[in-house]
């Protein structure tokens, strides 16, 4: 989160917040799972 935070400038609170919902909303336990749901669903494109 930190290094994300730093690249874009944010906090890194604020980058741990949107990831949290962003696997909630893919009800997904973790990022390589949350990955795995969208290559499988063809994204991008």
């Amino acid at each position: 989160n930190q290094d994300i935070a730093d690249a874009l400038s944010l906090d890194a609170r604020t980058v741990q917040v949107h990831r949290a919902r962003a696997l909630a909303a893919l009800d997904a336990p973790s990022i390589f799972v949350a990955i795995r749901t969208t290559a499988i669903a063809g994204w991008p494109g």
